[in-house]
């Protein structure tokens, strides 16, 4: 068995949840800007210097989090099969850490709350991501979900 089918997610999934994760940045990259959010943040490698935020900042913070994420998830369950909550409960305290840097670094309280809800975006297509497979189609099928509705 090859180490690819051996993924501790569905691949198919992953792809589908970063594209949309990605989308979705982009569309609040361009509604913010609409909304007039200057996304200026400061620049660390020029003290005082401000750098604009835009479309290849957004592509790179997005997917590169996220691949990190579902490599170092793969890996990790390759080795301890069972890992996945407590991977999305660090998952959960990550994007919440995370949250830190746009909201105290933005220029203005547009930039914030749109860098913010960008980070909320990738730490949530990561749940997706890596949610177990068969999980919709299992909570469809329990009988007591099922009489309740």
């Amino acid at each position: 068995m090859s180490y690819v089918r051996t993924l501790a997610f569905d691949r198919h999934r992953a792809v589908v949840s970063a594209a949309l994760a990605l989308v979705v940045n982009l569309a609040l990259l361009r509604a913010g800007d609409l909304a007039g959010a200057s996304f200026l943040v400061p620049d660390r490698s020029a003290e005082g210097a401000l750098m604009q935020v835009g479309l290849v900042p957004v592509v790179l913070s997005t997917l590169v989090p996220l691949a990190a994420g579902l490599v170092l998830t793969a890996l990790i369950r390759a080795r301890w099969p069972r890992a996945l909550p407590a991977l999305h409960a660090l998952a959960v305290l990550v994007t919440l850490a995370s949250l830190a840097m746009p909201l105290s670094t933005g220029t203005d309280t547009g930039t914030r709350v749109v860098l913010a809800v960008m980070h909320l975006v990738v730490g949530a297509a990561y749940l997706a991501a890596t949610r177990p497979a068969g999980t919709a189609a299992r909570t469809a099928r329990r009988p007591d979900v099922e009489r309740a509705r």
